[in-house]
């Protein structure tokens, strides 16, 4: 190949003058390279040893450029098997027999890790389990426990419920919150209901008897809207409510109290009829003195009916051939004579919505030994007391009492109380004229229930 002047060389091939660094003729499109590589062997002497240039020496363009990627690739295996021993050697179960190999092969299923008691040899307990075993059962009992928590803060909201709905309705006839509260210039202060203004004087309703009020006896009067009371009858009944099922309270005698007072006031109940029955086997046969039990009129009837509710009942006899005390007043009798009662257990028939009063039966015979009026008993004593007479009037009928006694306790059975003896607690209390069959209740120094026993 001959060079010319000014870097320019002849094309082997066609001749032309082309640059002297071009590899392809640019006019014959003739590769130059194998041209290039034989004149510079020829240019180049041959080494006298004759082992062959190392690689490091003359290394090839190829050589030199995966030189990298073998390295890159080595260290990828190498970490890549250290990994695979590795868990393959954490896999594997602990022998002291045999010592670890490396594995041989890849398992899809990995083997569970050793457990705490299998590394110390010792064998499970039947009543122990692993984490992994207990949790769903764990889990179920957990479940079942806010299931039956849940069940039983259910029950007590709905049992909560329904008597707070007795109470209230209760607490609603009975008028325990009113919308006026009235001042007597007396004291005495008035729960009650004002139906009308008649001028000079106040017409209300006292628990359910309506009466009126001078307006120059009156001191001061509040009133209150019928949404508030309600409101304040609904928050007693609540409360009540609440801690009757919170305390576990049981319905006796017409009161809620506790399983153990109950039970005390059962046996009272039975030494009083075991005495009741005691007298009344004493006086067998023994004729009645004349005019002890003076006639009283029949009760008035309506539409051809009875009407109990306003008879006049005897002092420690009874009303209309219903005599506590007496053989004869079974309670098929009784209901034979007054009619089927509202309700009826074991220990009462209760007329109170029909009459007025409860009667009240012996716990293990078929005997009277109680009539109970209530505020919806519209008759009256044989001395003219009526449901809506106050204390004073009591007092006039029957007589001062011989003692009064301050007392935190009214809950006591009435055989506990002195003959002619007032227990007060404030402006209730309670009086037993044991000589003449009558047992008061007084709220507010007014009547609220009255008993008839025998003498």
């Amino acid at each position: 190949m001959q060079h010319g002047p000014n870097g320019l060389r002849e094309c082997p091939h066609c001749g032309e003058q082309i640059k002297r660094t071009s590899h392809i003729c640019p006019h014959c499109r003739e590769s130059l390279a194998a041209l290039d590589q034989k004149e510079w062997e020829r240019a180049t002497p041959i080494p006298h040893s004759e082992q062959a240039p190392s690689s490091e020496t003359s290394p090839g363009l190829g050589k030199v450029a995966l030189r990298p990627l073998f390295v890159f690739v080595a260290i990828a295996l190498v970490f890549a098997f250290t990994l695979f021993f590795y868990a393959g050697s954490a896999d594997k179960p602990v022998e002291d027999s045999a010592p670890p190999t490396a594995p041989t092969s890849i398992s899809h299923d990995r083997q569970v890790a050793p457990k705490r008691y299998e590394l110390t040899g010792i064998t499970e307990p039947n009543a122990l389990s692993s984490p992994t075993e207990r949790a769903p059962a764990d889990a179920k009992e957990q479940v079942d426990a806010g299931k039956q928590l849940a069940e039983q803060a259910e029950a007590r909201k709905q049992k909560i419920k329904s008597l707070s709905d007795d109470i209230y309705s209760k607490l609603k006839e009975e008028e325990v919150a009113t919308t006026d509260t009235i001042h007597l210039k007396s004291g005495r202060v008035l729960q009650c209901t004002v139906i009308d203004d008649l001028g000079a004087q106040l017409k209300v309703r006292y628990k359910g008897v309506t009466t009126t009020i001078a307006k120059t006896d009156i001191e001061k009067r509040t009133h209150l809207s019928q949404q508030a009371v309600d409101m304040k009858m609904r928050r007693i009944s609540l409360e009540q409510a609440i801690a009757t099922v919170d305390n576990e309270l049981v319905f006796y005698g017409g009161e809620w109290i506790t399983p153990e007072e109950r039970d005390v006031r059962k046996r009272k109940a039975h030494a009083e009829l075991q005495k009741a029955k005691r007298l009344e086997k004493a006086e067998a046969g023994k004729p009645r003195p004349t005019g002890e039990v003076p006639a009283v009129a029949a009760p008035p009837t309506i539409g051809g009916k009875s009407q109990y509710s306003s008879v006049t009942v005897i002092e420690g006899y009874g009303f209309d051939g219903v005599v506590v005390g007496h053989p004869r007043c079974t309670r098929r009798f009784l209901v034979s004579k007054l009619g089927e009662p509202d309700t009826a257990d074991k220990w009462n028939l209760n007329y109170e919505w029909k009459y007025g009063f409860r009667l009240g039966m012996a716990e293990d015979s078929d005997l009277l030994i109680e009539i109970k009026l209530n505020r919806r008993f519209s008759g009256k004593l044989r001395s003219g007391i009526t449901m809506s007479s106050s204390l004073d009037d009591i007092f006039a009928a029957y007589g001062q009492p011989k003692e009064e006694i301050e007392t935190d306790d009214l809950d006591q059975m009435y055989l506990n109380y002195a003959n002619r003896t007032l227990y007060r607690n404030g402006r209730n209390a309670k009086l037993w004229y044991r000589d003449l069959g009558l047992y008061f209740y007084i709220e507010e120094d007014m009547v609220k229930s009255i008993s008839i026993l025998r003498i």
